[in-house]
């Protein structure tokens, strides 16, 4: 009976024709296609029958670019040997690289040896803590740490619980490298804790005016400013859905 039934799909397929494709030209899918080449060293009639293409390299390829902040091609052919849950594993064991504040206090540190060394009004006219400062010391952060999923994730957070630096805070290094490094802690944790101290932060309490915030006097017409508790609703919980269409 396996017999008949091998024959049977070897004669059909005898008399089956060539797909077709319209959506796209490549990757095998290249019949009635004729490539030509003026450069006898072109790899593009490879990737054109499927040869030269490696679809777990691709892949591979695809995942670091949504997980990392960069990276090589060792990197690729790494993950596409011991597969993405290994080297999720991997990373989330690594150890936290070091936060971005201690960097900003080196940068103070240095500027303290330079008023030693060659007076305030010298040192001060090249040294500005504005938000250019916070940019350097991030991009040097994220781009060397190994912990490059913790890295993304943190990144991810920042877009979602955020503060800018294109406000008064610019001038505040030290209020925006604390607070993106409580992301960064809390990258592998869990929401409730990431929003408890992001509440509680200093440079947020700033940003979204709730810092210094008053209890309610009706007598005095004293309410409290309630603009981080709708933020809280409407971008950094439940969302616009959940809420009332007023």
């Amino acid at each position: 009976m396996k017999q008949l039934l091998t024959l049977i799909i070897l004669t059909c397929s005898l008399h089956l024709t060539a797909q077709i494709y319209d959506d796209y030209i490549g990757a095998g899918q290249s019949q009635g296609v004729t490539f030509t080449s003026s450069d006898n060293q072109s790899n593009g009639l490879a990737a054109m029958n499927g040869e030269g293409l490696n679809l777990d390299m691709r892949g591979s390829s695809r995942f670091l670019a949504s997980s990392t902040m960069g990276y090589t091609i060792e990197d690729v052919q790494a993950l596409t040997e011991t597969g993405i849950e290994s080297w999720i594993d991997s990373q989330m064991s690594l150890p936290a690289s070091e936060y971005a504040l201690p960097t900003v206090e080196f940068i103070f540190d240095l500027l303290d040896q330079c008023y030693e060394t060659f007076g305030e009004s010298l040192c001060e006219q090249n040294f500005i803590t504005n938000a250019g400062m916070w940019r350097v010391i991030w991009w040097d952060h994220v781009m060397k740490s190994e912990d490059q999923l913790r890295q993304r994730v943190a990144l991810a957070l920042s877009e979602i619980l955020v503060i800018s630096d294109k406000s008064e805070l610019q001038n505040a290094p030290h209020g925006l490298a604390t607070y993106y490094d409580i992301l960064s802690k809390n990258a592998f944790g869990n929401y409730k804790d990431i929003l408890n101290e992001v509440t509680l932060n200093p440079s947020m309490g700033f940003y979204l005016s709730h810092i210094n915030n008053q209890r309610t006097i009706p007598l005095q017409n004293i309410s409290p400013d309630e603009n981080y508790a709708r933020e809280i609703m409407q971008l950094f919980s439940i969302g616009l859905y959940e809420l009332w269409n007023d």
